[in-house]
């Protein structure tokens, strides 16, 4: 309708959807139930959110309830949208948590140490080498830190010594909805075989939760077994995120990783924790720590010049 106020929101991939008045808000005062008001407006939203929002509803969450009663007229409606977007951003960190504990639940801690130790002791070598010490990243942790990395539309996150899985399956579900792959690479064959039992019970739970499937199917989870500095089936020099659980790294495997991430394209950014990437080429735009397994470490967020 010619004239009528009108609210641009992204939806999936970019696209834009529009509200005017003479649409959704304006039925907002023939619409008598909060529960069918918010059902109305979430055609604006992308997707995935919106089978969030509808999943929230049906499950009676009274924030929404609460939310959706301040909404009367086209007014509101700019303030209304932000913090919809607020709370379903909420919800959505939620469920993926709940999901991520879904596929690690016979996973813990400990057994992931003890198959690191079996692997370090399968040699002399590999027992004396600091780089193959385990720890694993916290799921809430990792998704503040890619959130400020920027993942951005059709990205390739790549984790380098993904131990059980954990930060593939925490970048892909939280952010699958945008990735084009989330993948890892690692030398521990102990460690890499719990993670593709990981990956393929992260698979069966997108599978069978169709609006899932819809928003992340797009995002290509795998992991392969290998050396990060050798060659690989998928270089991680071609990826946009490049994510290392550095903690024990020691400084010559720092710098070879460092002189393989020269390759990386402008823009694109690489996370260490503890230690920064020694490269010239690499300029750090956050330091922050954050809780992971062991305790607190700073995580260290290098965008490539």
């Amino acid at each position: 309708v010619a004239g009528a106020p009108r609210v641009v929101l992204l939806g999936p991939r970019g696209s834009r959807r529009d509200f005017r008045t003479s649409g959704p808000v304006g039925m907002l005062s023939q619409v008598a139930s909060d529960e069918a008001r918010l059902l109305l407006l979430s055609a604006a939203l992308p997707p995935f959110e919106k089978a969030v929002m509808k999943e929230s509803l049906l499950a009676g969450d009274g924030d929404l309830i609460t939310l959706a009663a301040k909404l009367r007229s086209a007014e509101d409606l700019p303030a209304f949208k932000a913090a919809l977007l607020r709370l379903v951003a909420e919800r959505t960190l939620e469920l993926s948590f709940s999901r991520y504990n879904r596929v690690f639940r016979h996973l813990s801690t400990e057994r992931g140490k003890h198959l690191a130790q079996s692997f370090r002791s399968s040699s002399p070598q590999a027992s004396s080498d600091q780089n193959l010490v385990y720890g694993e990243i916290d799921f809430h942790s990792l998704t503040t830190i890619l959130e400020k990395a920027g993942i951005r539309e059709g990205d390739a996150f790549v984790d380098v010594g993904h131990g059980t899985g954990r930060g593939v399956v925490c970048a892909a579900l939280a952010f699958g909805h945008l990735l084009s792959r989330s993948h890892g690479i690692e030398i521990s064959e102990p460690l890499f075989r719990a993670s593709e039992r990981a990956v393929g019970r992260y698979r069966r739970i997108v599978e069978g939760e169709p609006h899932l499937w819809l928003s992340h199917s797009s995002c290509d989870v795998t992991v392969e077994l290998g050396d990060c500095l050798a060659p690989v089936d998928y270089d991680w020099a071609q990826a946009d995120v490049v994510f290392a659980n550095s903690t024990c790294f020691d400084h010559e495997l720092m710098r070879a990783i460092a002189a393989k991430a020269q390759a990386m394209r402008k823009g694109t950014r690489f996370v260490t924790l503890t230690k920064r990437l020694p490269s010239d080429v690499f300029q750090v735009v956050e330091r922050k720590q954050y809780r992971m397994s062991w305790g607190p470490a700073t995580a260290f967020i290098a965008v490539r010049t």
